[in-house]
């Protein structure tokens, strides 16, 4: 645990730190640890302003240390890049506050994450926590609603199925809606498995034409395969998955269809 607090303290000070940009961080004798490399003993970073300027053997001549410098000995620490934890939903359980969520995720290492499902009247108070405090959470990408038809899966009102969602049907104005979104600035598109296909490509169409990616689960009524094909950016808990492997794939979705 003492070398995850370290990263946490870490990744506070750095945001902390780029406002004097003149002089350097240098962080000596850490084991370094990155996709490409994998474990790197002794090593001596250096970080100036928002951008790391060298990563050397601890010692190297290279490395010139000036009286405005901060140095930390990382000797039996860890560093590591910054995680991602590329699916949440803050709003997901009331009792959990944006704060305290925010202070688990750097506990653990983690500085960004990407929300993929809120309703934006409750999310956007953490949102805005995170814009006005970035020194005290990750960095947080988000969808929007999830974007549903009907019945519409996470409407509130039941355990376990807070609301999340909106329901668009063939009449609803996809493109004012998504017009809408934007003007939030929301990330990404996310689309859940009850809407229809026709509506599920139309918002595909539009999004693209857009510039905005879209993620989803499958429609339920819907093929993997065509669902990619219409130009879906991302797939969530792998849903339809295993129907896509079976071998009467075709009339097990022909089945759904007729009970949806």
């Amino acid at each position: 645990m003492r070398s995850f607090s370290f990263l946490l303290t870490l990744s506070i000070f750095l945001v902390s730190f780029q406002a004097s940009s003149a002089s350097k961080l240098i962080i000596e004798n850490a084991t370094l640890i990155d996709a490409a490399t994998l474990v790197r003993e002794s090593m001596t970073v250096v970080v100036q302003g928002d951008e790391i300027r060298s990563i050397e053997k601890s010692g190297s001549k290279n490395i010139t240390v000036e009286r405005e410098d901060k140095v930390i000995d990382a000797t039996g620490k860890f560093l590591i890049p910054g995680l991602w934890d590329a699916h949440v939903h803050l709003t997901f359980i009331p009792q959990l506050d944006y704060e305290t969520t925010y202070k688990l995720f750097l506990m653990n290492g983690i500085t960004s994450v990407r929300d993929t499902g809120a309703v934006l009247s409750k999310l956007q108070p953490a949102i805005d926590f995170a814009n006005e405090n970035p020194h005290k959470t990750p960095r947080v990408f988000f969808s929007g609603p999830l974007i549903d038809g009907n019945p519409r899966v996470y409407k509130g009102g039941e355990p376990g199925f807070p609301e999340l969602s909106i329901e668009v049907n063939e009449d609803t104005d996809l493109e004012a809606l998504i017009d809408d979104l934007i003007k939030e600035r929301v990330s990404f598109l996310k689309t859940y498995e009850m809407l229809s296909p026709s509506t599920f490509i139309k918002l595909l169409e539009i999004a693209k034409q857009k510039n905005l990616r879209v993620t989803s689960h499958i429609p339920l009524s819907m093929d993997l395969s065509d669902a990619v094909d219409a130009g879906l950016g991302g797939m969530q808990h792998i849903r339809n998955l295993d129907l896509a492997c079976a071998e009467n794939a075709e009339e097990i979705l022909a089945q759904r269809q007729e009970l949806l």
